[in-house]
């Protein structure tokens, strides 16, 4: 059940969505690992599951007590380091023979994927079973859930598609405004204490005053990074427009 390894270069997996460091990862290692993974996990049997790699794609072979302990199996895998994208082919009693398509689907899946951010920050995580791909994970952005899903409808029907990618909830005000001030620091000539951040859904509201038009456009710009922002609203004045004129 041990497939050939070829030596690939791979994303490192990044347990914090905002890293993303790339690595050169074997298929031989990321075998061993998972391997070592699955004699670790205590409700698994490892002697009964294979693991074969390819080019990242991880394909988990053998039989399951029970679907508890196949999804233990499936979540050992995922911890190991370089996993492109998860086939599980356990059995968990009688069931019909395996499709075979389910590599080369992984493989076309994960390859559309490649380009995609959350991917590559393991944010999105792929399963195939049985001709049926799902999309689990959670992003930033309602964006990157929909890039995700509409890049795999050229490779499989919609009704086999299963989207489990969820959205993070928007930051509060205080959070986004601490993010904002922190980002701002590559412009110390900005004065922060006069700008305030305010979070309407997907929508970052800047209101305050700054010194020119060129600091309201650096100051807008640098907010759309605001995790879950999906919109500015921009607000600012200049000082100049705030202060008295003279008759």
């Amino acid at each position: 059940m041990i497939g050939q390894h070829v030596p690939v270069s791979l994303t490192k997996a990044q347990p914090e969505h905002h890293k993303s460091i790339h690595v050169m990862r074997t298929d031989l290692e990321i075998q061993k690992d998972i391997l070592t993974q699955l004699q670790c996990e205590p409700f698994v049997n490892a002697a009964e599951i294979g693991v074969a790699v390819k080019n990242g794609i991880v394909m988990l072979s053998g039989e399951a007590a029970n679907i508890a302990e196949k999804q233990a199996a499936g979540e050992a895998a995922w911890k190991a380091e370089g996993v492109r994208a998860l086939v599980l082919s356990i059995r968990t009693g009688p069931s019909p023979a395996g499709r075979p398509a389910d590599r080369e689907l992984a493989e076309a899946v994960a390859a559309e994927l490649e380009w995609h951010k959350a991917m590559h920050d393991r944010l999105i995580r792929i399963k195939v079973e049985a001709g049926v791909v799902t999309l689990e994970g959670e992003v930033n952005y309602r964006f990157q859930q929909e890039a995700a899903v509409d890049a795999i409808r050229k490779l499989i029907s919609e009704n086999r598609i299963e989207n489990r990618i969820t959205i993070r909830p928007p930051l509060s005000s205080e959070e986004a405004g601490k993010l904002l001030r922190e980002a701002l620091a590559i412009y110390p000539w900005i004065e922060k204490d006069l700008i305030t951040v305010e979070m309407n859904g997907e929508t970052v509201i800047l209101t305050g005053a700054v010194y020119s038009a060129a600091e309201r456009t650096q100051v807008e710009s640098v907010s759309r990074v605001i995790p879950g922002a999906s919109r500015v609203d921009n607000r600012l004045t200049l000082i100049k427009e705030q202060q008295p004129q003279k008759i």
